[in-house]
C-alpha cells in the first residue's frame, strides 16, 4: 500500500485524535492516555489536547484537576485549579465551575493551616473543619462551613468529635444548648464514652427523651466503665 513505502510522515496528534471520536474509542483513549508511563506534564497535555479537540469540556476540567494534584508545586496547583475553573465556566456546566471553585477555596485554607498540621493538604473538607476546631480556629471553621455550606448535621457531628478530643467539657455543654441538637443526644454521649470521659456522657444521657433510651444509654455507659 501507499503507506507502505518510506517517506510517509508519522500522524498528527489531530489525525489520531479524529480516530478515536466515537464514544467507544474516546473512552479507550482516556484510558490509555491515563495508563501511558510518560512525565505527568506530558500525559496530562496530551489527554487536555483530546479534550479540546474532542469538545469535552468536562474532560478538560478533570484532567486539569488531576494534573495538579500531581504536582507539587503549590502556585502551580493553584494556577491548575484556576484554569479548570475557567474551563468549566467556558462548557456551560455550573456543578463543575462551582465544585472547582470550592475546592479552590478549601486548598486555599489548607495552605495557611499547613504549617500547623502537615499533611493536611488534599485532604477532605470534614478533616480540615475537625482540624481547625480542634486547634482552636473556631471563627476561621465557621467560616469555611458557611462558605461551604455545610450541614448543620454535618457540622454537629464534626463538631461535637473536635470539642470531645480536646476534652473541652464546657465547651460540648455549651454546644449541646446552644439550640435543639439536629443530631441528638447520642453523638455527645458517644464521643464522651470514646474519651473515656464517663461523667461527660451520664450527663448527656440523662437527657435523652425517653426512659428506655436513657436505660440503653446509662447500661452502654456502664459497660464501657468496667
Amino acid at each position: 500500500s501507499a503507506h507502505a513505502k518510506g517517506g510517509d510522515e508519522a500522524p498528527t496528534r489531530e489525525t489520531m485524535f479524529e480516530a478515536v471520536t466515537r464514544p467507544g474509542a474516546r473512552e479507550c483513549f482516556v484510558l490509555y492516555c491515563r495508563a501511558l508511563k510518560l512525565l505527568p506534564g506530558t500525559r496530562f497535555e496530551l489527554l487536555r489536547e483530546f479534550a479540546h479537540y474532542a469538545g469535552a469540556p468536562w474532560l478538560v476540567v478533570e484532567t486539569l484537576v488531576e494534573e495538579a494534584f500531581h504536582t507539587e508545586n503549590q502556585t502551580e496547583h493553584a494556577r491548575l485549579l484556576a484554569e479548570a475553573k475557567r474551563a468549566a465556566q467556558q462548557g456551560k456546566n455550573s456543578f463543575l465551575a462551582s465544585a472547582t471553585q470550592d475546592h479552590i477555596d478549601l486548598l486555599k485554607t489548607q495552605l495557611k493551616l499547613e504549617g500547623v498540621y502537615d499533611g493536611l493538604l488534599g485532604g477532605s473538607l470534614s478533616h480540615t473543619l475537625y482540624h481547625m476546631l480542634v486547634t482552636k480556629k473556631t471563627r476561621e471553621a465557621e467560616s469555611l462551613k458557611s462558605r461551604h455550606k455545610v450541614s448543620d448535621k454535618r457540622w454537629y457531628h464534626i463538631k461535637i468529635q473536635a470539642l470531645a478530643q480536646i476534652q473541652d467539657w464546657d465547651g460540648l455543654e455549651q454546644f449541646s444548648r446552644k439550640k435543639r441538637s439536629p443530631v441528638g443526644m447520642h453523638p455527645f454521649i458517644d464521643a464522651c464514652v470514646e474519651n473515656h470521659a464517663m461523667r461527660q456522657a451520664a450527663k448527656y444521657a440523662a437527657r435523652l427523651p425517653t426512659a428506655i433510651d436513657r436505660t440503653r444509654a446509662f447500661l452502654k455507659i456502664e459497660r464501657y466503665q468496667d
